[in-house]
């Protein structure tokens, strides 16, 4: 019998065969199956947060986005009132699915070229600045690409 069958009544069923009830619980199940499993929505953009183009978000921009909205002052870095791209840094999607998130590349956050990180350069980065001590497993006050990998269990 169907999970479903509180409805046959509800439903004007009469004169249909037991084939077309059995059809619409079926129906109605999958529906429901692929609407609990379905992804999560992504979170906006920058672009689609900043409501006036202006490059920067406000604090009513961010208003209706709880990480957002919660974080604003810490995320503030220069205490403008304001976050730029820069201080706010979105994670992308990463490649492939799995819903994680890709981190940034070496190359983007290494902003003199030296092939290290300094702590000025993730600052920006809150993984990376929670994690700079951690990471630096040879004490150098800089993160190499080789300490940025995962170690090799």
């Amino acid at each position: 019998m169907c999970p479903l069958s509180c409805l046959r009544g509800s439903l004007n069923l009469k004169g249909k065969s037991m084939k077309h009830y059995s059809f619409l619980c079926t129906a109605l199940l999958t529906l429901a199956v692929t609407q609990a499993s379905a992804q999560p929505a992504q979170p906006p953009s920058f672009t689609e947060l900043d409501a006036d183009g202006s490059g920067y978000l406000t604090a009513d921009e961010v208003a209706a986005d709880p990480f957002l909205s919660d974080k604003f002052s810490a995320l503030d870095s220069d205490s403008d009132g304001t976050l730029s791209e820069d201080e706010v840094k979105m994670p992308q999607p990463a490649a492939g699915g799995g819903g994680g998130m890709k981190p940034p590349a070496f190359s983007d956050l290494d902003s003199d070229g030296d092939g290290e990180l300094s702590a000025d350069e993730v600052a920006g980065d809150r993984f990376l600045s929670e994690k700079f001590t951690e990471l630096d497993r040879d004490d150098s006050g800089t993160l190499t690409e080789d300490e940025m990998r995962p170690p090799r269990r």
